[in-house]
């Protein structure tokens, strides 16, 4: 059974005086010491050798692969070009993948609308479409509507990687010497899934920097950032982060005051904080300070300017998040949710409400899709990591809370992607 929201659990802070905190029943992490067990003497350097070395053989025959592939065949190249992405391998073919989709974006409306019927053409059109958009093409998608019944309907008839186990360790290493559970014990201890968020965020084995630094960052902690920071000459990144947590904090102070006033704000109210407390401006800016040269100063600025993408992917994270948590907030005592702030701004039940938001962030896919367009206002890894934060937000809030209560869904998608099938396939 839950606390009550009156229930305030005690601790201390630097000054020795007594602070009371909101307390609520989180279950403990779901991992235990498994990821532990993955000492950092287990991978040995001849181990990484030979597999760089394998990567690059393969890398260099995919490439030929590219370069074999004639035009009169786009179909074929197509799925190559997918089954690359799907690999999470196209980061090795940038060259060659943008110059294959530029030949084929001059060809789009003939090869979309081609000589083969049914499935397979439509299979045709949704791969083209798909990889075009996804290169930043501005593409129509009318050619779908030959697909579609008269009322717009379509028709009826119609690894594992040992790289990712080592990090986990070395974090949960980290997180377990400073004692957080214990010291944060108001919180909710989930290391592990904070590894899974900067996982989707950027898996390619390159950024192993860039996840330890967001997984520690989504905790709020740049004292051993600033060291690595300041030693690869580019502590100018610091700053845009600590504003970022300056302004997180103003907003979390202004949330508390609504709370403890009692006070539900209007929708419209709402959403001006929701942008700065979600915490996405943060952690999007976090997201860039460990990418290494892929990223410049620009790339902050533009982030602290609050660009429309940024605005949209906030409104999916913080509307699709109180969708489906505010009844579990709201028992333990918490600041009035967008659900409760539309009924009091438009009235009707909470279903309505909920359906309301759940438009609303319908259509704020609609702008990221729409930033995602060339031509693009910063490089394309970098808007990246942005849409990649959101994605991993549909994936977790969709189907209600997986984050908060991570012993479903959540501890299921850790044990496919970090362990095995087996493993996952026994947490059911």
């Amino acid at each position: 059974m839950l606390p009550e929201a009156s229930t305030f659990p005690c601790t201390a802070n630097a000054a020795g005086r007594s602070v009371e905190r909101r307390f609520a029943d989180f279950h403990p992490s779901v991992w235990g010491d498994y990821f532990l067990r993955y000492s950092l003497e287990t991978y040995s350097k001849n181990m990484v050798d030979s597999a760089e070395e394998t990567i690059q053989r393969l890398v260099e025959e995919v490439k030929a692969m590219m370069l074999t592939r004639k035009l009169d065949d786009p179909l074929e190249k197509l799925e190559l070009i997918d089954h690359v992405q799907h690999l999470g391998i196209d980061r090795h073919f940038e060259k060659e993948i943008d110059e294959q989709l530029a030949e084929l974006r001059d060809v789009y409306p003939e090869f979309a609308n081609g000589q083969n019927d049914g499935n397979e053409q439509l299979h045709s059109a949704a791969l083209v479409f798909r990889l075009l958009r996804r290169q930043g093409y501005n593409i129509s998608s009318e050619v779908f509507n030959k697909f579609k019944r008269a009322d717009g309907k379509f028709r009826e008839t119609l690894t594992r990687d040992k790289l990712h186990q080592k990090e986990v360790c070395e974090i949960l290493k980290w997180w377990n010497d400073w004692d957080f559970p214990r010291k944060t014990s108001f919180a909710r201890d989930r290391i592990v899934e904070c590894y899974f968020w900067s996982l989707g965020v950027y898996f390619e084995p390159e950024f192993t920097d860039a996840r330890k630094f967001l997984t520690k960052g989504l905790l709020a902690l740049y004292h051993e950032a600033e060291t690595e920071l300041a030693s690869q000459g580019r502590l100018y990144r610091l700053p845009y982060v600590v504003q970022s947590m300056k302004d997180l904090s103003m907003g979390y102070l202004a949330e508390a005051k609504w709370f403890f006033q009692k006070y539900t704000p209007t929708l419209d109210e709402y959403v001006v904080l929701a942008f700065v407390t979600t915490g996405y401006a943060l952690l999007v800016t976090n997201s860039f300070i460990g990418m290494g040269d892929g990223v410049t100063e620009d790339a902050f600025q533009w982030v602290s300017g609050n660009p429309q993408m940024l605005k949209a992917a906030t409104m999916v994270c913080r509307f699709m998040d109180d969708v489906a948590g505010h009844k579990f907030e709201q028992k333990r005592g918490h600041v009035a949710s967008a659900v409760e702030c539309y009924i009091r701004q438009y009235g009707g039940t909470e279903q309505e409400a909920e359906a309301a938001l759940n438009k609303r962030v319908f259509d704020a896919w609609k702008d990221i899709n729409e930033a995602l367009l060339r031509p693009l206002a910063i490089p394309a890894p970098v808007l990246t990591r942005l849409l990649n934060f959101t994605r991993v937000m549909d994936v977790l809030y969709k189907d209600g809370d997986s984050y908060t209560h991570s012993g479903t869904l959540m501890k299921r998608l850790i044990g496919y992607l970090l362990v095995d099938d087996s493993f996952a396939d026994a947490m059911d």
